[in-house]
């Protein structure tokens, strides 16, 4: 059994698992071990949470009971480095300073949760039937984004470098979804003012209604379905533009 690091009160270690199958690289420096652990927070952190991943799918979804994260932790040696929750911010770090990274995390929660910022350089990044206040931002480089049912956040920022974003049962004053190539697609959101853009790809909106919405894409088709907002900015470089 390995002797896990000393944790700060914020979180508690539950369970590790260690496998030598995948590795990543940082700064040069290939990590060819991950473990997972289960961290229990005994509180949100009041200012939000910040998730980065190095590599790796991110999902929030709703759970009875306190809040857990699953995560996967890349290191050079089994044991080296351990999860932690620093200042509101999940972090990998070793006992000797070596090179280490998060992987994928699983986040199990009741909700509300205040203020949530989540990234990966690489995966999927989903939150599903977990209420937010506050400020809501998710992105990844490389994967699809995905939000339904996250109640009434004050502002919600969604994007990715390559890959589908989309959003369903929301309510904000502020929101934006953007891709470099995919899909935006959102249903039944109710927002002030609304940005969606695809570099290359279609942006669908359906069911949803507000104050001022801009819609773009570089290269697709731009429709709006069963929609009422007050201003419409619809526009596409090449492809059309459709409302019904």
């Amino acid at each position: 059994m390995l002797r896990p690091l000393a944790f700060l009160p914020a979180a508690v270690l539950s369970a590790c698992h260690i496998s030598l199958h995948d590795h990543v690289t940082v700064d040069g420096v290939r990590l060819p071990v991950h473990h997972e652990e289960v961290l229990t927070l005994e509180s949100w952190p009041a200012a939000g949470f910040v998730i980065e991943a190095h590599q790796g799918d991110v999902r929030v979804e709703q759970a009875e009971g306190p809040t857990t994260l699953t995560v996967q932790v890349h290191e050079r040696e089994p044991g080296e480095a351990h999860a932690h929750v620093e200042d509101g911010k999940l972090v990998a770090r070793a006992v000797n300073g070596a090179k280490c990274a998060i992987g994928r995390v699983l986040v199990r929660t009741s909700g509300p949760v205040t203020g949530l910022e989540v990234s990966t350089g690489m995966g999927d990044v989903e939150l599903r039937e977990v209420r937010v206040e506050g400020k809501l931002k998710l992105e990844t480089g490389m994967g699809d984004v995905e939000v339904a049912g996250a109640g009434e956040p004050q502002s919600v920022a969604l994007s990715s470098g390559m890959g589908d974003v989309g959003a369903a049962r929301l309510r904000c004053a502020r929101f934006e979804a953007k891709t470099g190539m995919g899909d935006v697609r959102i249903d039944g959101l109710e927002g002030e003012d609304v940005k969606l853009s695809s570099g290359m790809g279609d942006v669908d909106v359906a069911r949803s209604k507000g104050v001022r919405i801009e819609a773009s894409s570089g290269m697709g088709d731009v429709e709006m379905v069963e929609s009422s907002f007050t201003t419409r900015d619809l526009d596409t470089g090449l492809g059309r533009v459709r409302e019904r």
